[in-house]
């Protein structure tokens, strides 16, 4: 009897086995037929349990994070690990719900789920991995970091993102030596405020002193050739007690100036010939 019942319960799990088979092999069918996200909906519904209906529900819920469309994508992501907790491909719902929680902000959250599809071992491990280390050097923890991206190289010797690890590391220990060797501050150059020239008695700005070069041999003792020497402007030359102007030629003091001419508006005398001179005169008459 003992043997009879370990045969039926052999053959009904054998029956159980091509039932799901053959299950799984319908939804397959019907999956990959599915273009709509009306057709994804019928897959989940009609193939329940089902690695297609997986499938159908991650699908439409990378579609809703594809178009900013958050909310959905998370109710998606979320149906699909609580549905489907041991399916093949949970890691990249969980992906995407980490993906949600960095763009959301919440980084704490993001980077432990981050680390949940780190530890399943799937082909997104160093991708999530790279995204821990950037959430980590965003809070500022370069060196932590930094040993994150060794992790990646170490632990997945031979991934797709080598190169790129490669370049971030080059570009945290960049980072990392700037905070460590700050460049000095820069300093302004201090500027003179210009000072207000003296005014004189009548309010008026006096003179400006002008420094030029001159023949140290040539002063007087007592001077150098840095001397200021007192310029004096235009108006001060023609105030003088000599009765000229800057603009007029040297003239004695004692120089006859001729009158203005009595003919009328400055014009020179006529020099038509008096009445009753003659041509040939020599003289005027008086």
């Amino acid at each position: 009897l003992l043997g009879l019942a370990a045969a039926v319960a052999a053959g009904a799990w054998i029956f159980v086995k091509e039932s799901a088979k053959g299950k799984n092999a319908e939804a397959a069918v019907a999956f990959t037929s599915a273009f709509t996200r009306a057709d994804l909906e019928m897959v989940s519904t009609d193939h329940p349990g089902t690695i297609a209906a997986g499938n159908a529900i991650l699908l439409i819920g990378e579609r809703d994070l594809t178009v900013g469309n958050r909310e959905d994508a998370r109710i998606r992501f979320e149906e699909f690990v609580s549905k489907h907790p041991k399916h093949p491909r949970r890691s990249q719902a969980e992906f995407g719900l980490a993906t949600i929680a960095e763009m959301e902000g919440d980084l704490k959250k993001a980077e432990q789920l981050f680390q949940n599809v780190v530890e399943s071992g799937g082909e997104l491990g160093p991708l999530a991995m790279i995204r821990v280390a950037n959430i980590q050097a965003e809070g500022g923890d370069l060196e932590k970091s930094m040993a994150t991206l060794d992790g990646v190289m170490e632990r997945f010797v031979g991934n797709p993102f080598i190169d790129f690890v490669d370049e971030r590391r080059q570009a945290i220990r960049r980072q990392i030596t700037l905070a460590e060797n700050p460049p000095p501050a820069f300093e302004w150059p201090e500027i003179e405020e210009p000072q207000e020239e003296p005014e004189t008695d009548d309010g008026k700005a006096s003179a400006p002193l002008s420094t030029i070069p001159v023949d140290p041999a040539s002063l007087p003792e007592g001077t150098s050739s840095t001397s200021a020497i007192e310029i004096p402007s235009l108006s001060d030359l023609g105030s003088e007690d000599t009765g000229t102007s800057p603009s007029d030629p040297e003239m004695p003091a004692d120089a006859d100036i001729p009158s203005e001419p009595e003919n009328g508006e400055g014009a020179a005398p006529s020099q038509d010939p008096p009445a009753g001179a003659t041509e040939g005169d020599d003289k005027e008459t008086p």
